[in-house]
């Protein structure tokens, strides 16, 4: 029998590539409006720019340790104490303008002014992406009262705690792990021991929820922990689910042995 569900963030409460998507193609197209560049061309040209810059980061090896990404980079605002994040904070205002401005110069445009706005252009746009899948509050409506609800995300923790106000997620858990907070993330089992001394109850009787199979499933089971993996793809049949609207049945499989 359960006690606690954890659930990962992103791509499973509140979509992530997508939204990610829309906000260089929002920011591009604002460069289309004024010098008539393709504006999916420049959005694919800044995400490249984008990863190349994030690789040669001054704290590289600690973003790939906590799982931040390139996308996540062009918006958070890295608050913190940690070294790290000091580094990354004074760094940041360069690297979230950077790719954009490599972006123009590919097409032969040169306008700082604009470079500016393409940044605040993608910073918003991602923000206002930050909404909860469809089956989400339902759900938790659902296993409301059953079990204890929390978060084990990676990233880092101003912005995922940012992203989960912004869903208007935040009360709906009783305590968010945010590898951030950490300094190592999933699928380091020190994320998860983390997770069972808040929640204050064993491994076992704690079921994972997420959909990567690696750092959400199979890292939760091998640190003593049950896991349910979401496939929103829907391409992997069962035992996985394709919406959290299963996810109470699943639950109680996993209550009765059978999963």
């Amino acid at each position: 029998m359960a006690d606690v569900v954890l659930f990962d963030l992103d791509a499973t409460l509140i979509p992530e590539t997508t939204a990610t998507r829309a906000a260089f193609l929002a920011a591009a197209t604002l460069a289309a409006e004024h010098h008539g560049v393709d504006a999916t061309t420049l959005a694919a040209a800044a995400y490249r720019h984008a990863r190349r810059g994030w690789a040669s980061s001054p704290a590289a090896s600690f973003c790939s340790r906590i799982g931040i990404s390139a996308s996540e980079g062009l918006w958070c605002a890295f608050g913190g104490d940690r070294p790290e994040l000091v580094v990354l904070r004074d760094w940041a205002p360069s690297y979230q303008r950077a790719p954009w401005r490599d972006a123009l110069s590919d097409e032969g445009v040169r306008d700082e002014d604009l470079v500016d706005a393409l940044a605040g252009r993608f910073a918003a746009a991602r923000r206002s992406g930050v909404v909860p899948f469809p089956d989400v509050l339902p759900t938790f409506d659902r296993l409301d009262g059953s079990f204890g609800l929390g978060v084990v995300t990676n990233g880092a923790s101003c912005l995922q705690r940012e992203k989960l106000e912004l869903a208007a997620l935040t009360n709906r858990f009783a305590f968010v792990i945010a590898s951030g907070d950490l300094g190592v993330g999933k699928p380091d089992p020190a994320i998860f021991r983390a997770a069972a001394d808040r929640a204050a109850t064993v491994p076992g009787r704690i079921v994972m929820v997420g959909d990567d199979l690696d750092r959400d499933v199979n890292a939760a089971r091998a640190a003593g922990l049950r896991a349910v993996h979401l496939d929103r793809a829907g391409t992997l049949g069962p035992p996985a689910i394709s919406t959290l609207a299963e996810l109470p049945t699943a639950l109680g499989a996993i209550a009765e042995g059978c999963r």
